[in-house]
């Protein structure tokens, strides 16, 4: 097998010299060439230059590799940079108007961040310099590469990428995975300490980053694009979360994601969610990348200040033995408020129905784990029993009265169109799948009116859109004939007799029609 440096002689050998073509040398010639404003001569590109520098065993440059890798680095950020010094890396003192005309003449077919022969040269800078082969010890390979990490800013070098890749038209699926193989063999390396560094100071910037990729990952991906796309994306988690913990940067991030960002991680969670699983490696790569998905909205969204809001908020919600609460405004929560005005949102309202479920299994995590719990459920008038069961009793009806009425009017059949039927559908049954599994609803607890308000006016909504589509035969309406059946089945099991008094009309009205067994029981089995 050929070696590391066999194969840099080797490529060094083939197609004319760069550095011959530019006239250098020498190792100043080498850093002036790279420097200065102005192209090098015959229309050689420095990146050629860099590259061929680096391959060539027998040119010698002090320091090569931080030499090197420095200056790609830069090149790769200069669009980030003011427009007075966006193409060209180095110091743009001498000959700023003649090099300004010829950069006007050479505009890029795709972007700087997108250079690929750019970040196939970091790459292989990066790889040599930690290899196991390389004379550095652990400790200099870590420090060489928080040293090069800090050189720029590489946490929006990332999200940059993630934006210009998914405006980037023309470039083929082929040429997409070549340049994220080449980009995140780089930035997993250099994410951690960037990140690490500029985080802790500047929350917003690791925030900004996890959006663009959060829009990347809401459009469909292949495998490769996710696997490698995942890796830049958890390079950045690593030590995004530990940066939370510092000052205010929980509440910044939190409302940075809240101003900007919920319509994207609403995207990117249904777009993963509702990926095609056939093949066992895209549905396991979906499967962590959701998980990451996730973990942000935990991290994000239902915040340690987002749940004690909503455990005061619940405590204090007045049990009435009516059902009131589905009337009243009772989205204390900004987060709740803004997830129901994107129920409203005719572009978001397919994401925000599909994510329901998941989002209130993430909120019940959190509102369990909260720092908050303990203190305002001994506060509360109704402890009675255990600590462990006064905690609970404040869960479940915090989840009741803070959440599912909030969000009540958005899944029964008043709520809109036929448009998003199945939508809703598919929400009910995934939101009342999250009650029975979490054990939410309680025979005999305080708020026992309450669910069975809840549970009435989400049957009510069953039983009028399966009438509406009961003779329907097309594979849609099959599919959401099984989500109304599996509805109905777990009302029957949380509160029968909220569905017993109907259900023979029902099975009535069904067993008239030609409908497929498997469409209806498989999902339920």
């Amino acid at each position: 097998m050929p070696t590391a440096t066999t194969c840099r002689v080797v490529a060094a050998a083939v197609g004319p010299s760069a550095l011959a073509s530019a006239s250098i040398t020498t190792s100043e010639q080498l850093v002036k060439a790279l420097r200065v404003p102005q192209p090098p001569a015959n229309g050689v590109r420095k990146i050629d230059i860099a590259s061929e520098a680096w391959q060539s065993d027998s040119f010698f440059v002090p320091k090569k590799a931080e030499l090197l890798s420095q200056w790609v680095l830069e090149h790769l950020c200069s669009s980030l940079r003011s427009s007075s010094s966006a193409s060209t890396p180095g110091t743009p003192n001498k000959g700023k108007n003649k090099a300004k005309q010829q950069q006007q003449q050479q505009v890029p077919s795709i972007a700087v961040e997108l250079d690929l022969k750019a970040w196939q040269l970091l790459s292989s800078i990066v790889a040599e310099q930690i290899s196991t082969e390389s004379d550095l010890s652990e400790a200099a390979k870590q420090s060489w590469l928080s040293h090069l990490a800090n050189t720029q800013p590489v946490l929006a070098l990332a999200g940059s990428v993630a934006r210009q890749l998914s405006q980037a038209a023309v470039l083929s699926l082929d040429e997409r995975e070549t340049l994220l193989t080449a980009t995140s063999t780089s930035l997993e390396k250099l994410l951690p300490p960037a990140t690490s560094r500029t985080a802790a100071t500047n929350i917003e910037a690791a925030a900004d980053s996890i959006h663009a990729w959060l829009d990347f990952f809401g459009q469909s991906r292949s495998t490769v694009e996710q696997q490698t796309g995942y890796a830049i994306l958890q390079s950045i988690l690593s030590t995004w979360t530990t940066t939370l913990q510092y000052g205010s940067n929980a509440k910044r991030n939190h409302q940075h994601f809240c101003n900007n960002a919920i319509p994207s991680l609403l995207r990117a969670l249904h777009t993963l969610s509702t990926r095609d699983t056939d093949a066992k490696d895209v549905s396991i790569q979906s499967s962590v990348l959701l998980d990451a998905v996730r973990q942000i909205v935990a991290e994000s969204i239902f915040t340690e200040s987002v749940q004690r809001t909503l455990l005061q908020a619940g405590r204090q919600a007045e049990i009435t033995r009516t059902p009131s609460w589905k009337e009243a405004k009772v989205a204390t929560s900004g987060v709740v408020a803004q997830l129901c005005a994107f129920l409203q949102d005719q572009q978001l309202t397919q994401a925000a129905l599909s994510n329901l479920a998941t989002l209130s299994d993430l909120l019940y995590t959190k509102l369990g784990r909260s720092e908050a719990l303990n203190s305002i459920a001994s506060s509360s008038s109704a402890s009675s029993g255990s600590v462990r069961d006064t905690q609970f009793s404040l869960i479940r009806k915090t989840m009741l009265s803070q959440w599912f009425f909030p969000l009540l009017p958005y899944l029964v059949t008043s709520s809109g169109s036929q448009t998003h039927q199945a939508d809703r559908a598919a929400a009910r049954r995934g939101l009342l799948h999250g009650i029975e599994r979490h054990s939410l609803f309680v025979i005999g607890c305080d708020e026992v009116q309450e669910w069975h308000s809840l549970f009435s006016t989400l049957f009510d909504s069953i039983r009028h859109e399966l009438r509406r589509i009961v003779t329907d035969a097309s594979p849609a309406a099959q599919l959401e004939k099984a989500d109304h059946f599996a509805c109905l089945a777990l009302l029957w099991r949380l509160e029968k007799s909220v569905v017993e008094d109907d259900l023979t009309s029902i099975f009535s009205l069904v067993a008239a029609q030609t409908a497929s067994k498997q469409a209806l029981w498989l999902p339920e089995e």
